[in-house]
Protein backbone atom coordinates (compact mmCIF):
# COMPACT_ATOMS: atom_id res chain seq x y z
CA UNK A 1 0.00 0.00 0.00
CA UNK A 2 1.34 3.76 -0.65
CA UNK A 3 1.84 5.69 1.98
CA UNK A 4 0.21 9.17 1.84
CA UNK A 5 2.51 10.87 4.08
CA UNK A 6 4.74 11.03 0.87
CA UNK A 7 2.51 10.46 -2.61
CA UNK A 8 -1.07 11.10 -2.95
CA UNK A 9 -3.44 8.29 -2.49
CA UNK A 10 -6.50 7.06 -4.76
CA UNK A 11 -9.17 4.88 -3.45
CA UNK A 12 -12.74 3.95 -3.35
CA UNK A 13 -13.07 3.36 -0.07
CA UNK A 14 -12.23 5.70 3.10
CA UNK A 15 -13.02 4.91 6.62
CA UNK A 16 -10.96 6.23 8.93
CA UNK A 17 -9.02 3.35 9.92
CA UNK A 18 -8.16 3.46 6.00
CA UNK A 19 -7.06 6.60 6.56
CA UNK A 20 -4.82 5.95 9.72
CA UNK A 21 -3.37 3.18 8.21
CA UNK A 22 -2.21 5.57 4.70
CA UNK A 23 -0.83 7.72 6.26
CA UNK A 24 1.07 6.12 9.42
CA UNK A 25 -0.73 7.18 12.77
CA UNK A 26 -2.68 5.07 15.12
CA UNK A 27 -5.29 5.61 17.60
CA UNK A 28 -4.72 6.01 21.19
CA UNK A 29 -6.84 7.28 24.31
CA UNK A 30 -5.53 10.56 23.56
CA UNK A 31 -5.93 10.96 20.54
CA UNK A 32 -4.28 9.80 16.79
CA UNK A 33 -0.30 9.42 17.64
CA UNK A 34 2.42 9.03 15.13
CA UNK A 35 6.61 8.69 16.05
CA UNK A 36 6.11 10.85 19.42
CA UNK A 37 3.43 12.99 18.26
CA UNK A 38 -0.45 12.72 19.28
CA UNK A 39 -2.61 14.95 17.79
CA UNK A 40 -6.24 15.14 20.32
CA UNK A 41 -9.17 14.82 18.41
CA UNK A 42 -13.13 14.66 19.20
CA UNK A 43 -15.42 12.14 19.09
CA UNK A 44 -16.74 13.24 16.05
CA UNK A 45 -13.28 13.59 14.48
CA UNK A 46 -12.69 9.72 15.52
CA UNK A 47 -15.61 8.96 13.49
CA UNK A 48 -15.75 10.67 10.30
CA UNK A 49 -13.05 10.26 7.35
CA UNK A 50 -13.05 14.18 6.78
CA UNK A 51 -13.01 15.56 9.94
CA UNK A 52 -10.11 13.00 10.85
CA UNK A 53 -8.22 14.64 7.89
CA UNK A 54 -8.71 17.94 8.73
CA UNK A 55 -7.47 17.60 12.10
CA UNK A 56 -4.73 15.68 10.71
CA UNK A 57 -3.66 18.55 8.17
CA UNK A 58 -3.90 15.69 5.48
CA UNK A 59 -5.19 16.56 2.37
CA UNK A 60 -8.34 15.08 1.46
CA UNK A 61 -10.83 15.21 -1.84
CA UNK A 62 -13.68 13.16 -2.43
CA UNK A 63 -14.91 12.90 -6.44
CA UNK A 64 -18.75 12.07 -6.02
CA UNK A 65 -19.05 11.34 -9.50
CA UNK A 66 -16.41 9.29 -9.63
CA UNK A 67 -16.66 7.76 -6.02
CA UNK A 68 -12.95 7.86 -5.15
CA UNK A 69 -10.85 9.52 -2.78
CA UNK A 70 -7.70 11.20 -3.06
CA UNK A 71 -5.56 11.34 -0.07
CA UNK A 72 -2.58 13.47 -0.29
CA UNK A 73 0.59 14.25 1.54
CA UNK A 74 -0.05 16.36 5.22
CA UNK A 75 0.13 20.07 4.64
CA UNK A 76 2.99 21.46 6.17
CA UNK A 77 2.75 24.18 8.47
CA UNK A 78 4.93 27.34 7.80
CA UNK A 79 7.90 27.75 10.03
CA UNK A 80 6.89 31.44 11.32
CA UNK A 81 3.12 32.86 11.87
CA UNK A 82 4.56 36.40 11.51
CA UNK A 83 7.53 38.17 11.06
CA UNK A 84 6.71 40.11 14.02
CA UNK A 85 9.43 40.38 16.97
CA UNK A 86 7.50 38.72 20.20
CA UNK A 87 7.62 41.17 23.44
CA UNK A 88 10.49 38.81 25.17
CA UNK A 89 13.07 39.59 27.80
CA UNK A 90 15.82 37.57 28.00
CA UNK A 91 18.46 36.79 30.60
CA UNK A 92 22.46 37.89 29.07
CA UNK A 93 24.55 35.22 28.86
CA UNK A 94 27.40 36.92 30.62
CA UNK A 95 26.22 39.01 33.24
CA UNK A 96 22.56 37.74 33.68
CA UNK A 97 21.09 41.62 32.99
CA UNK A 98 17.57 41.38 31.81
CA UNK A 99 17.93 42.00 27.85
CA UNK A 100 14.10 42.98 26.36
CA UNK A 101 13.71 41.41 21.94
CA UNK A 102 11.70 44.94 21.53
CA UNK A 103 15.40 46.43 21.79
CA UNK A 104 16.57 45.33 18.51
CA UNK A 105 14.01 47.05 16.44
CA UNK A 106 15.47 48.82 13.97
CA UNK A 107 18.63 46.87 13.96
CA UNK A 108 19.61 43.51 11.78
CA UNK A 109 20.43 40.46 13.82
CA UNK A 110 20.05 37.06 13.72
CA UNK A 111 17.64 35.30 16.67
CA UNK A 112 19.04 31.88 17.63
CA UNK A 113 17.15 29.47 19.46
CA UNK A 114 18.11 25.76 20.86
CA UNK A 115 16.72 23.06 22.96
CA UNK A 116 17.90 20.06 24.00
CA UNK A 117 15.34 17.96 23.09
Amino acid sequence: MTNARTSTVITDELQPSTLLELTGWHLEDRGACRDDVCVPLTEASRSDTELLAAALNIALIRDEQHDVWAVGPEARARALASATLPDLTLRRADSGAPFALASLIGRRGVLMAWASW
